[in-house]
């Protein structure tokens, strides 16, 4: 929300789950189920016609959430909205424990997203795989070689969404994966596939880079789909998300994260 926040846009929290904290120092917390309430808060929505520039899901603590969200989803659909999933499921090679239903039934809210951020552990898990088969490494990375194979399944299940798959290594840098449909001077739609690599970093896994990456992602996007002059085409757009959490993850290793420019981050450039 900070982050978001600070691009400008007006943020509507909506939390499908409390937490005592983050999966990354307890990998079963405490939970404080909201769905109840989420069903209240969508009936005032529709009741007060409101609308949304973009939807984003991130963390889901109950199966019965997915047909909330996609209904909320159908009702707010209008020509430049667009719906971010990040599908989060496991990491490390493993589901998180207390999603073995919601890997069952989140296929239907991926289906109608705009684009999805699934690292390579919930790639696996959306194809019904086990991420160990697909090449996912212990601390959740997928290699260049394997990841083609998981993105090349991941389009055939769900053509018309687009994927990027976060925490691809090539030697010592890390980024992003991405399939883009385009046309070609035919008229045909053409698929491209995209390694966005990262600058060297040796830096340690820090929690919450998941969460910055989609909030910038979402934040540029919306600024370059209402951009009159499109300047920055979607692959640079992703490009310059990739190379801010770049240089967030080498000053968090110099130990130097009083220094970043967090207000420059924002930026497109």
């Amino acid at each position: 929300m900070p982050v978001l926040t600070a691009f400008g846009y007006k943020v509507v929290a909506f939390p499908s789950v409390i937490l005592s904290s983050t999966t990354d120092i307890d990998r079963d917390p405490v939970a404080l189920d909201t769905t109840e309430w989420m069903h209240k808060v969508v009936a005032r929505w529709k009741e007060q016609h409101m609308t949304f520039d973009a939807i984003y899901t991130g963390w889901l603590g109950d199966p019965r959430q997915i047909a909330l969200l996609v209904n909320l989803c159908e009702q707010s659909q209008h020509e430049k909205i667009t719906i971010f999933v990040d599908p989060v499921l496991g990491d490390d090679g493993a589901l998180y424990p207390g999603q073995e239903e919601l890997v069952k039934v989140i296929n239907g809210l991926v289906g109608i997203a705009h684009v999805i951020t699934p690292n390579p552990t919930e790639t696996a898990l959306l194809l019904g795989k086990q991420p160990r088969d697909c090449g996912v490494e212990e601390d959740g990375t997928v290699t260049v070689n394997n990841v083609y194979e998981l993105l090349n399944a991941l389009t055939l299940v769900y053509p018309r969404v687009l994927p990027i798959i976060k925490s691809v290594v090539s030697g010592n840098r890390i980024g992003v994966c991405v399939r883009f449909t385009s046309d070609n001077t035919t008229g045909v739609k053409k698929p491209i596939t995209k390694m966005i690599l990262g600058t060297r970093t040796t830096a340690p896994s820090v929690g919450g880079t998941g969460d910055l990456f989609a909030s910038l992602l979402i934040g540029r996007w919306l600024k370059y789909i209402n951009s009159q002059s499109n300047q920055y085409d979607k692959a640079t757009m992703i490009k310059s998300v990739v190379k801010t959490i770049s240089e967030v993850m080498i000053t968090i290793q110099r130990g130097k994260i009083k220094d970043l420019p967090f207000r420059d981050l924002l930026h497109c450039t």
